[in-house]
């Protein structure tokens, strides 16, 4: 269960506190809290939210306006490459774009027309990946350098920055990286296609 978009204001915190034990086990059930907020991230964490489950994500409503416009990207890129089966791993870490990799070679021998887009968290670890897929023999095209996705694409390399929205609007499943080297992370359905 998560909590998305969180706000606690300094008059509801005190009165949760004296309901502290209470909220305590509450929130302990709670894998991830998204507050609006430092402040209101640090009076959840008083309230017994674990730290490394809270998290600060400003306020989602001032994000529609270019959550449309990454949607409309998203859409165009997957019209784009056609009918094919998308998955985006973003924000991923070192070790675990590796690990993906194998992960693709399996969802190939089951839809030989996949691709996967692949997004690493760290923009200085860009030519480090697609070092990594040429040496394993992928067929790479990568965004920074405009180079087109073709029916032989195997991996998308989305070495630019801030366009990760778009990316994973182009998919069909997403993976969010960290969860395979510890650091927390998710998979889910982005939306079926």
């Amino acid at each position: 269960m998560a909590i998305v978009n969180g706000r606690l204001s300094p008059r509801a915190f005190k009165r949760y506190q004296r309901l502290w034990s209470l909220m305590a086990s509450t929130l302990a059930d709670i894998s991830w809290l998204a507050a609006k907020s430092t402040a209101d991230a640090e009076r959840f964490k008083a309230l017994g939210s674990r730290a490394e489950m809270t998290s600060t994500v400003g306020s989602l409503k001032f994000e529609i306006a270019s959550q449309n416009s990454n949607l409309k990207e998203g859409e165009r890129l997957h019209q784009e490459w056609g009918e094919r089966p998308v998955w985006v791993a973003g924000s991923t870490r070192d070790g675990e774009e590796a690990l993906l990799l194998k992960a693709h070679r399996q969802v190939l021998a089951r839809y030989p027309n996949a691709l996967l887009v692949l997004v690493p968290r760290h923009p200085q670890r860009f030519d480090e990946v697609a070092k990594l897929c040429n040496i394993e023999g992928w067929t790479l095209s990568r965004r920074s350098q405009q180079q087109s996705v073709t029916a032989q694409t195997q991996v998308y390399l989305g070495d630019t920055l801030g366009e990760l929205a778009a990316l994973y609007a182009a998919g069909s499943v997403a993976f969010v990286g960290g969860s395979l080297v510890s650091l927390g992370g998710t998979m889910c359905l982005n939306r079926l296609r």
